[in-house]
């Protein structure tokens, strides 16, 4: 759960960790315990072609320049149906407080 200008984001992993449409999705809240809703631009890191697939199962933290990341983990898919890499993404909030993530350049080493 992530905390940003007095609301709360609740990201989850949706099944299907095998899949190429996992991702991870948001819900927000004032208070830490909710209820929470449905934020409306989930999932916030979807890639389902490409080399890099099935993002999930991550989390947003903010480094010491007060930038805020995304780190998932990613399907790759050669060897195995299980075959993960760790990736980073740049993420962010917009001014109307929506969780985003770019994952624009995730093919990419």
């Amino acid at each position: 759960m992530t905390k940003y200008n007095g609301v709360y984001y609740l990201q989850y992993s949706v099944p299907g960790t095998q899949s190429r449409s996992h991702c991870d999705g948001v819900y927000t809240s004032n208070v830490p315990i909710g209820p929470f809703v449905f934020c409306p631009n989930s999932p916030i890191n979807a890639k389902p072609c490409g080399f890099v697939t099935g993002m999930g199962h991550g989390c947003v933290f903010q480094d010491l320049s007060s930038n805020y990341w995304k780190a998932d983990a990613v399907t790759i898919l050669v060897t195995n149906m299980l075959e993960y890499r760790l990736a980073v993404f740049p993420a962010g909030f917009d001014g109307g407080g929506i969780l985003h993530c770019d994952t624009t350049l995730a093919d990419f080493p």
